[in-house]
């Protein structure tokens, strides 16, 4: 099968201030070593028709360099890149439209470059303008609108031309959760018709939603490429180990912005056996495999005027992998909508059937849907499980034994 998109050996450099007659010297005589600052190195890689690709890695790690090379709005320094299919692309806030413009003419010229003829151009403005929301701003120069509406207009106007290959950095950084939320069920409308999408996003919820690979850069190379779940395993050891994980303290969520903050988590509760546990430091507090009961006291808020959210739990493994999961949207569980926006509920996990090890849970607040993450709070930086027998693996699981010889 041919790739529909196809790396070699791709090198951008980005040569020092000393060295530009050198570049230009190296250029002219086609060597490659120019010195300087390489935001990627050497990289190659395949992507074919219908794969969702994830982009991870940390700031500066190249990802947005790579994108911009994929779209053709950089060239490489070195290497070749190959595109089999039409491609459009949501990078950089507001990259290639001219501020003096209004959102219609920005609109126009982005689709007049992509062959759009001139008797598709109006009834395509309408379809960019209407899933936007845009209307009664549409005439109005690009310098007038806030990040937001940017990002509702460079979005739009990608996905209205119905392309082969969509390229989006970092989609649901900004807007609003309504826009986010329309943007992502117009993404996962894209996947089921096998579309070819690469996602660069600082969430990994997001990527391991939605792709079924990821590449991991790291310092501009690449690290990992494969299944998402074994490349965010590899970013998740390299922060610990690199000790780039944010300190907060476990089960409260200090980064509250009262002010424009609609749906947050605040505070999270941990029980054994219904006993309230402030750490799980001390052994008296280890989990006993079968024997006791995990619970979790979830306070979060959320705007009354919109639905309610669905909550979340995800059980991790010492290397980050999901091995269980909770949710309400799976288990069709309702709650009180109370008159100040504050909630609580319980999960409770009984006779926890986890087998010895370390392990971590995250909670998450999601879109009435389950699916566009809202918030998210590392509950338990470790949690302890030990075991008196010798079963392996990761669950008990139940069974029972017969003696069919009688």
């Amino acid at each position: 099968m041919k790739p529909i998109v196809e790396l070699i050996s791709v090198t951008k450099t980005y040569p020092s201030t000393k060295r530009r007659l050198t570049a230009f010297g190296s250029a002219f005589f086609k060597k490659r070593n120019i010195g300087g600052f390489n935001a990627l190195d050497d990289i190659s890689f395949n992507v074919f028709k219908g794969d969702v690709i994830g982009v991870i890695g940390l700031n500066g790690a190249g990802k947005s360099t790579l994108l911009q090379i994929i779209s053709g709005t950089l060239s490489p320094s070195f290497g070749s890149v190959s595109i089999n299919g039409k491609l459009t692309a949501v990078l950089e806030l507001g990259s290639g439209f001219d501020p003096n413009f209004s959102g219609k003419e920005n609109a126009k010229i982005y689709l007049s470059s992509l062959g759009i003829s001139k008797s598709q151009l109006d009834d395509k403005i309408k379809e960019i303008i209407n899933f936007s929301e845009l209307e009664n701003f549409a005439d109005s120069p690009i310098r007038t609108y806030s990040t937001g509406m940017i990002a509702r207009l460079a979005f739009s106007t990608a996905i209205c031309v119905d392309p082969e290959i969509l390229v989006l950095d970092e989609v649901f950084a900004v807007g609003d959760q309504a826009f986010s939320r329309k943007s992502f069920e117009k993404i996962k409308q894209f996947i089921e018709h096998g579309k070819t999408i690469f996602l660069c996003s600082h969430s990994p919820y997001h990527v391991q939603m939605v792709c079924n690979k990821s590449l991991y850069l790291k310092d501009g190379k690449i690290r990992f490429f494969g299944p998402t779940k074994d490349a965010l395993v590899k970013y998740d050891n390299d922060l610990e180990q690199a000790k780039d994980l944010p300190e907060s303290k476990p089960y409260t969520n200090k980064n509250l912005d009262e002010k424009h903050s609609t749906v947050k988590l605040l505070k999270v509760i941990i029980l054994k056996n219904e006993i309230v546990l402030d750490t799980l430091e001390d052994g008296n507090k280890i989990f006993r495999t079968g024997k006791d009961t995990l619970g979790l006291k979830i306070h979060f808020k959320y705007n009354l005027e919109k639905k309610p959210p669905q909550i979340g739990v995800v059980i991790h493994d010492c290397n980050r992998r999901p091995i269980a999961c909770a949710g309400s949207h799976f288990d069709d569980f309702e709650y009180s909508k109370l008159c100040n926006g504050e909630n609580e509920v319980k999960v409770s996990f009984p006779k926890l059937k986890l087998l010895k090890g370390n392990y971590e849970v995250d909670v998450f607040l999601l879109c009435e849907k389950g699916f566009l993450l809202l918030d998210h709070l590392m509950v338990s930086p470790q949690l302890k499980i030990e075991q008196k027998s010798n079963e392996v693996g990761l669950f008990l699981i139940d069974h029972f034994w017969e003696d069919l010889s009688k």
